[in-house]
């Protein structure tokens, strides 16, 4: 081969290699970019889920809320959130949408959910203000009030119940102490002593009475069999709390508050400050919550209870039949009934207080 036709063949080789290498690069480059794109529209959408899903956490600690978010950095991205009441094709009642935006790395994506939540349920243990299975008594300067009240215990005429609801044979008040309520007929009858006695329901049939926080919500029948509300209370939802030692709760209370002591255990001068469901029990059906103070907005539930100080506004619910100590209530207790409060601390039972999600976009 002659010399010009050996550089021919050199330049055609080095023309064919830098072909070869501009097509690998060029391929390489559209696979990085394939790749940064693809990794970009991924980080977007997740970043938008997760806008939804924290609008869910958000709606599960209050139903109310409509803040939603605005451009809220998250993983080197940023996402807006959308929540707000609407109307949904097939759905009779209202219900709430969540939009959520996202941006990463100049890439956008949107993802919507609808949902409602379902109807808050009023446990059906709750028979009177105070409900009892035992004869039981007040004294010093508490106050009874089973008229309704709103969650800020400002009254609402004509929707209460009893002051007292026992399967005991006596109630006694005792001292300065009070009692008031609504009676059947639906007439309010304001805190007195002696009390009118149509808000007092004494020898109250005994069967069927609750042996356990379980079945003071309906039991099995009503989905919720044994341990479900100890289930719900260990999950940590809207703030619930599971403990054996009562010292180590965290305040204010929220969600569904079990405090679960030994056999005879005593939970001594606690400060009931917050909300939702506070349950003292334990397999013996001998807890006993005693000298509470603070405020409170719910549902006290406890196998014994004793000497209640502080503001409940809700329900008590006392479950032995061989109550300890000399009396319920005393000191300058003020126990409110109110529906609304009720309603609140059982809201945590319907799906964890969750958004029941009907629809979701991608």
């Amino acid at each position: 081969m002659t010399g010009r036709a050996i550089i021919i063949v050199v330049v055609g080789i080095i023309i064919v290699a830098g072909i070869v290498l501009y097509n690998i690069e060029a391929a390489s480059t559209s696979i990085v970019s394939n790749l940064n794109a693809h990794f970009s529209k991924q980080m977007a959408l997740n970043i938008a889920e997760t806008g939804v899903n924290l609008a869910l956490t958000q709606l599960a600690k209050n139903r109310d809320w409509r803040t939603g978010f605005n451009a809220l950095p998250f993983q080197k991205g940023v996402v807006t959130v959308k929540v707000f009441d609407t109307t949904f094709s097939g759905i009779v009642n209202s219900c709430i949408g969540i939009r959520s935006t996202s941006t990463f790395n100049k890439v956008s994506d949107t993802v919507a959910a609808f949902g409602y939540f379902p109807p808050k349920l009023k446990p059906i243990s709750v028979k009177g203000l105070l409900t009892l299975n035992a004869s039981n008594a007040v004294n010093g300067n508490i106050t009874l009030d089973g008229r309704d009240h709103d969650i800020f215990g400002n009254l609402i005429a004509r929707t209460g119940t009893y002051g007292v609801w026992t399967t005991g044979s006596s109630f006694s008040n005792g001292g300065s102490g009070s009692v008031g309520g609504t009676s059947p007929d639906s007439v309010d009858h304001p805190p007195a002593n002696p009390p009118d006695s149509s808000v007092i329901a004494l020898n109250q049939p005994s069967a069927g009475f609750f042996s356990s926080p379980d079945s003071a919500f309906g039991g099995t029948p009503q989905g919720y069999a044994p341990g479900t509300l100890m289930a719900i209370a260990k999950s940590g939802v809207a703030g619930s709390q599971y403990v054996t030692d009562p010292g180590k709760l965290r305040y204010p209370l929220s969600g569904i508050t079990y405090v679960d002591l030994p056999s005879g255990g005593s939970w001594n001068s606690p400060n009931l400050t917050g909300s939702g469901i506070v349950i003292v029990h334990n397999t013996w059906g001998n807890a006993t919550i005693n000298n509470s103070s603070g405020t409170f907005s719910g549902i006290l539930l406890a196998d014994n209870i004793v000497h209640m100080h502080g503001t409940i506004i809700g329900t008590a619910i006392s479950c032995t039949t061989m109550p300890t100590g000399n009396v319920i209530g005393n000191g300058t207790a003020s126990i409110l009934f109110s529906n609304a409060a009720i309603l609140n601390a059982t809201s945590v039972l319907v799906n964890g207080a969750r958004l029941k999600v009907f629809s979701w976009w991608e």
